[in-house]
């Protein structure tokens, strides 16, 4: 027994001597005389059972506590946290090869030999803690790309989980998510960290990023551009000397072998731009495997997986207008700096002598007569622009466009130029236009003499390339614009004559985008754009080149819509890291006669490559979990490298309706990129925490789980204990009873 207090928690000292002695002195005078008259033994047992009572009542008001504390020994309550993040798969010690243990290997070679290991409780983390059922394994599916060390200590501190005595934290110390551990470690146990690894005493190489250049054509080349990580033990190499092979394969049949110049120095990164002969057209998975170097320290992360489209042709865009001007002309020259891009005009003159004549200027400026476009010659289109006075276009010209648009994977740009009533356009063309209502007359005014502005963060990421979140305020002001013009929820405005009017009122849209059923289009409602281009053109250095990569995200965006289809279902990427949780995105199209979207369901399916396809559905989404477009995402979890298919089976209609595709899992994670452990971290969470730091996993560490000692309290209070309320009722009575024999008032 340590010792015991006593406590009063209803007074405070100074009562607790005045009260009794006023209590006695009352009880005193009360029995100093009695009628009538008693023995003085009589009033003398009168005089004990009415203190009694006092005293009892006083116990009752001042509440005392008793509290006992004494020692005993438990056994001590250990956390054991071990990273199961990608990059636990490199080898353990510095030495490296293909022999060598990974961390995560050694790290559970460690657990098994600790003797004292069963009174541990492991957890691990990645970007969230788990308990473990059982020691982690290599098993890619448990593999994550993150590593939030952070939010791992968080969540081991949170209500519910005991009071742990010690934690042992077991990683490599690459932390790549969440915020600094060390913002966490007040209220932690002392934390053990153990570094799973040592530093590389061989030289290793990184494929980080193959990345394509241009769009490929067939017969044509593939350009791409490889970054690679250069980690070279605390000697170094010559790069010169060692500079590896990258073989490439199609579909894994190899194509071509290249050589990497990694340069002189010591630079951690070089980049090298790769020329490759160019299939036919078609999607193909290329992978790029850099050849181990002499000694190399692992291969694991030497290979990149990539998805590869080959087109027949460049895409083709046409600009047609009745109106040529600046505007126009600045446009066209625009998208021609593009050379992936295909771009021909349209122009529609009116002659006095001739009457109207229709003129084709190709892409090196040649001019010659021909018909509008057909339906066939549409359908090659990738993007069409309809610039000048739409409503006096032909008729039957702009319903094949309707026609073309409703087909999906097409991108369609409008720019009026003059006054403009939507009535006199097909109404199959017109619900293409931005506008909320369905029939609306756009009158041009005089644009206010303020900058233009330009906004480069939208909901569509349409303008990212020009710098994410960065409004370009420091345009020229557009000459006309149309006012006061309510646009449909899904237009996004990416450009306006100034941020304000002075009234606060929005300043007019110069231009808008949006998705429209399959079909991207694009408006601009203003006149004057041109002087965009003439920001600064002294000289070539100084050349501003927004105005052109204005054009160039904006169509980059506007042709890569999807074809319109009932069921719309894609991977978020088409090549995720090992580790990186894989996830579908989906759309039931907007316009379906077969039956109502209530009773639709989608039944999702996911088989690797060269393996039949299950019958079991991996996921069901039904119109509860759709958004109101009839948006819905799969979560598919954690999968083990490899390629996949999919599909996705629209039920409850009357056609069965299905959209599938390709993805991938590589073995490459962005963990791997940076092969030396970190101990910094590690280190300084250990010392923040009254702990110590093991620099190695070198068989001389043992997990510990003893005993300790703590201490124990245990309190008694005499108002509740119900004997306490007894006795008090007893000497009441025993008092009454004895007043009532002698008559006593």
């Amino acid at each position: 027994m340590e010792g015991f207090s006593l406590d009063f928690l209803g007074s405070k000292p100074l009562w607790l001597v005045i009260l009794p002695l006023a209590a006695l002195l009352l009880v005193w005078w009360t029995y100093r005389r009695t009628y009538p008259p008693v023995d003085r033994w009589y009033r003398l047992i009168l005089v004990v059972l009415r203190v009694a009572v006092v005293a009892v009542v006083g116990l009752l008001i001042f509440e005392p506590v008793l509290q006992v504390r004494r020692f005993r020994e438990r056994p001590e309550r250990v956390a054991l946290l071990v990273d199961r993040s990608a990059s636990m798969l490199l080898p353990s010690t510095g030495r490296g090869g293909a022999q060598a243990l990974s961390r995560l290997d050694l790290a559970l070679r460690l657990i098994d030999e600790s003797e004292a290991n069963k009174g541990i409780k492991i957890f691990t983390f990645g970007s969230a803690l788990t308990e473990a059922d059982s020691l982690p394994s290599e098993s890619e599916s448990q593999l994550e790309d993150r590593t939030d060390l952070a939010s791992a200590l968080e969540a081991l501190k949170q209500r519910g989980q005991p009071d742990w005595d010690r934690v042992y934290v077991l990683s490599d110390g690459r932390v790549n998510a969440g915020k600094d551990p060390l913002l966490v470690a007040e209220g932690l146990p002392q934390v053990e960290a153990v570094m799973a690894g040592g530093y590389p005493q061989r030289p290793d190489l990184a494929l980080v990023s193959v990345e394509q250049i241009h769009p490929a054509f067939a017969g044509d080349e593939v350009e791409l551009e490889l970054s690679v990580a250069v980690g070279r033990p605390q000697e170094s190499f010559d790069t010169v000397a060692q500079a590896p092979v990258c073989d490439f394969f199609l579909n894994d049949r190899k194509i071509a072998e290249k050589r990497i110049d990694l340069g002189s120095g010591g630079a951690r990164f070089a980049a090298a731009a790769v020329s490759l002969p160019a299939q036919e057209a078609g999607s193909y998975w290329l992978r790029s495997v850099l050849r181990p170097i002499e000694g190399e320290w692992t291969a694991i992360n030497n290979e990149r997986i990539m998805r590869l489209e080959v087109s027949k042709n460049k895409r083709k865009l046409l600009l047609v207008t009745n109106s040529p001007d600046w505007d126009f002309t600045f446009l066209q020259r625009a998208l021609e700096l593009n050379d992936d891009w295909q771009v021909e005009s349209i122009l529609l003159l009116q002659s006095r002598e001739s009457g109207p004549m229709i003129r084709r200027r190709d892409s090196e400026g040649r001019f010659t007569p021909i018909s509008l476009p057909d339906a066939g010659a549409l359908e090659e289109l990738e993007l069409l622009l309809l610039h000048g006075r739409l409503d006096r276009y032909d008729t039957a010209f702009l319903r094949r466009i309707a026609r073309r648009a409703d087909s999906g994977g097409f991108a369609l740009v409008f720019w009026p130029t003059d006054d403009l009533k939507t009535a006199n356009l097909p109404a199959a063309l017109a619900r293409y236009l931005p506008f909320k209502q369905a029939q609306v007359s756009l009158v041009q005014v005089k644009a206010p003499e303020v900058p233009s502005v330009i906004f480069t963060l939208d909901r569509y990421n349409i303008l990212a390339s020009l710098g994410s979140g960065t409004a370009i305020d420091d345009l020229p002001p557009v000459g006309w614009v149309f006012r006061g013009v309510p646009f449909k929820s899904t237009v996004e405005v990416l450009g306006r004559a100034g941020r304000r009017f002075p009234a606060g009122e929005p300043a007019p849209a110069l231009i808008v985008a949006q998705p429209e059923d399959g079909t991207r289009v694009a408006t601009v409602l203003a006149q004057g754009l041109w002087r965009w281009h003439m920001l600064n053109q002294d000289t070539s250095e100084s050349r501003d080149t927004r105005y052109y990569r204005l054009w160039g995200s904006l169509s980059r965006w506007l042709t890569a819509g999807e074809k319109k289809a009932g069921l719309a279902l894609e991977p978020v990427r088409e090549v995720f890291h090992r580790g990186e949780p894989v996830a579908l995105e989906g759309r039931l199209g907007s316009k379906r006669e077969d039956t109502a979207k209530g009773d639709l369901s989608v039944e999702i399916f996911v088989w690797r490559e060269n393996e039949r396809r299950g019958v079991d559905t991996v996921a069901a989404v039904t119109a509860e979990a759709q958004g109101a477009d009839g948006s819905f995402t799969v979560q598919l979890g954690r999968l083990p490298p490899g390629y996949y298919n999919y599909q996705g089976v629209l039920a409850g209609g009357r056609m069965q309706q299905k959209s599938a595709g390709v993805f991938a899992v590589e073995s490459y994670s962005p963990e791997m990129a940076v092969i030396e452990p970190d101990s910094g971290v590690l280190a300084r969470l250990a010392k923040e925490t009254g702990g110590s730091f093991h620099g190695g996993l070198d068989g001389q560490i043992s997990l510990l789980s003893g005993s300790t000692e703590e201490s124990v309290a245990a309190s008694w209070r005499l108002s509740h204990n119900v004997w306490v309320y007894s006795l008090l009722i007893a000497i009441l009575s025993a008092e009454w009873i004895l007043r009532r024999r002698k008559a006593l008032p």
